[in-house]
């Protein structure tokens, strides 16, 4: 079953398909007889429902002789390089507010994820103090004309998982590689995950061919082999967007037939609040040890759901547990196997020593042992990993 390659979505259907062609943009036939008989691959372009993408779903990276030719779809044109100057002049700007945002003036780091020739980042380096550090990565041959120009040079593809905890960029530029990949939400969320496992607040500047303009006016010639995705306007946003990344920008370039997208890695900002599930366990766990030995008996309010997993997951079985709800009264607590009692039997019993076990439902218990006069010499409950004593205060404060 085919996914939207962008979105993810399963709702897909068919969209193109005019049979085996030859690589056109990677591929340049010396002889009359290499260009005939050269190798032929499926385009089978399908469109997603929901975002619009359309994309190959008979690519195979694998398939493709990617080496000898470097892509050969160069733009020469005035337009072009007006085009090209201006993305740069943008990349500059946003250098120059991350060096002012910064305490010390240190050297902002920007890599140009498959930098080409480096022409790129040769009209960036002009914008830019020397002190700045440009990085192209570029696997193919034309890595010679980057070094050629005196460009840092990484002749290799660029590997998220290695590369952004090495040179920890500031910026990381993608111009027209996401088209090319296999699995473009794949390698953008590689790169929002690493960005964030290294605490390397980075922006990413990604630009692609809009495909919204050849669909308006039926160009057939826009669809290659090599191009497995053709963004739109719509499908580049939701991609990074689903794939870890904060959209800063988005807009159309060069008669609206380039799209460029900006942003940050929003899991970022999300991973400041993650916390370990495993240190609160054993911080709860310790707690609730010293709780049972305190507070003897200890009786558990509630048996079934979030109360059943907090007594399995605590290893709290051998404690008494009551409810309020009369439909689980008499049965077992899954996995651990007390009897659910009825709470009404405390109100006839001494004061009682009560651990609430569903956080979310306390002001709704502690409403029931006041308004069933149940007797407690003291109401717990665990509150940020931590076995607490939930107070009248606190009462108050949530039923508000």
């Amino acid at each position: 079953m085919n996914r939207c390659l962008a979105c993810g979505s399963l709702l897909v259907e068919p969209f193109y398909n005019p049979g085996p062609q030859p690589l056109a943009a990677f591929n340049l036939p010396a002889t009359e007889e290499a260009a005939k008989n050269a190798q032929r691959f499926p385009m089978n372009f399908h469109v997603c429902l929901i975002c619009g993408h359309v994309f190959n779903v008979d690519f195979s990276v694998a398939q493709v002789p990617y080496g000898a030719d470097n892509n050969l779809m160069y733009n020469a044109g005035a337009a072009w390089d007006l085009h090209v100057v201006s993305i740069a002049v943008d990349v500059a700007m946003m250098a120059t507010s991350i060096r002012d945002s910064r305490e010390c003036d240190g050297p902002v780091t920007i890599v140009d994820i498959g930098a080409g020739d480096g022409g790129f980042l040769e009209k960036l380096a002009a914008l830019l103090p020397e002190t700045d550090r440009l990085i192209a990565y570029e696997p193919g041959t034309a890595s010679a004309d980057c070094e050629a120009k005196g460009l840092e040079t990484v002749r290799d593809y660029f590997i998220p998982e290695r590369d952004i905890k090495t040179v920890r960029p500031d910026i990381m530029v993608c111009r027209h590689v996401f088209e090319h990949l296999e699995n473009p939400q794949e390698f953008a969320g590689q790169l929002a995950r690493y960005s964030a496992a290294c605490g390397v607040d980075a922006r990413l500047y990604v630009e692609v061919p809009c495909i919204d303009k050849a669909i308006q006016n039926h160009r057939l010639e826009d669809f290659l082999y090599e191009h497995v995705s053709n963004f739109t306007w719509f499908s580049l946003p939701i991609m990074m967007s689903t794939a870890g990344w904060e959209t800063i920008d988005t807009w159309t370039v060069y008669n609206d037939e380039v799209i460029v997208w900006c942003g940050y890695a929003a899991h970022q900002v999300f991973t400041k609040h993650l916390w370990s599930p495993q240190q609160t366990l054993t911080q709860t766990r310790r707690d609730l040890e010293e709780a049972k030995s305190y507070y003897r008996p200890l009786i558990l309010w509630g048996g079934t759901g979030k109360s059943a997993s907090f007594i399995n997951t605590l290893r709290l079985g051998v404690l008494r547990v009551v409810d309020s709800d009369p439909a689980k009264v008499g049965k077992r607590v899954p996995g651990t196997g007390q009897l659910i009692e009825s709470s009404d039997v405390l109100a006839s019993e001494g004061p009682s020593n009560i651990l609430i076990t569903t956080r979310w439902r306390a002001a709704d218990i502690y409403s029931e042992i006041l308004d069933k006069g149940i007797p407690a010499n003291v109401v717990l409950v665990v509150e940020d990993s931590r076995v607490v004593q939930y107070t009248k205060d606190m009462y108050e404060q949530e039923k508000a």
